[in-house]
């Protein structure tokens, strides 16, 4: 069984700017925004009631990413090291507890939706988190995308970037690397049809 590659035009520059501060808001505690309140009105369908329960959950208990959380890098990716398949994460079973934090030392572990002691009981949100991450991102970032070939993965795209021309020092091999740490936090359901270039 094979997959389609298709590659995306990805505005990272808007991301960074539109979609981490909404996030990271909503998070916060910010509640129901003017910007999370378009998401749920453009994006929600079926997803919305999840969606505003999630703002109202984390509203109560609200986590500052921004000033805590070393899991995530700025532009919420895992900036460390993946593991070179899921099950390489030792003890760890269930979808959703292969992409979470297991810092002991952040003062947000108790409550964070992405740590790995909040416990199933709360798991529905965290993939409502997921699910949102994934909507907003490919609304807001992702542009009209050009097939590529079968089975591709963001790894494969390294040497046809080199066969196409692309200096090995151009900025598209950090954001593909980026891509791929966003894929380990947010979770892998988004990765393979968003992949993309940087604008």
């Amino acid at each position: 069984m094979g997959a389609d590659g298709t590659v995306h035009v990805f505005d990272y520059d808007r991301y960074r700017h539109t979609v981490v501060p909404g996030l990271i808001g909503l998070i916060g505690g910010a509640g129901p925004t003017p910007w999370f309140n378009d998401v749920c009105d453009r994006l929600g369908g079926g997803f919305e009631p999840g969606w505003r329960q999630l703002a109202a959950e984390l509203r109560e208990r609200p986590t500052d990413l921004a000033r805590h959380c070393t899991w995530l890098g700025e532009d919420l990716r895992h900036p460390g090291r993946s593991p070179a398949a899921r099950d390489a994460w030792e003890g760890r079973r269930g979808r959703w507890d292969l992409v979470r934090c297991s810092s002991q030392t952040c003062p947000e572990r108790t409550h964070c939706l992405l740590h790995e002691r909040l416990g199933r009981a709360r798991s529905e949100l965290m993939e409502e988190l997921f699910i949102l991450v994934e909507a907003v991102t490919e609304d807001c970032c992702v542009g009209l995308g050009r097939f590529i070939g079968r089975n591709a993965t963001l790894h494969g795209l390294r040497p046809l970037l080199s066969d196409l021309g692309v200096p090995a020092g151009d900025r598209v091999f950090e954001l593909f690397a980026a891509l791929g740490g966003r894929g380990w936090a947010n979770g892998f359901s988004s990765v393979p049809r968003t992949a993309c270039t940087a604008g």
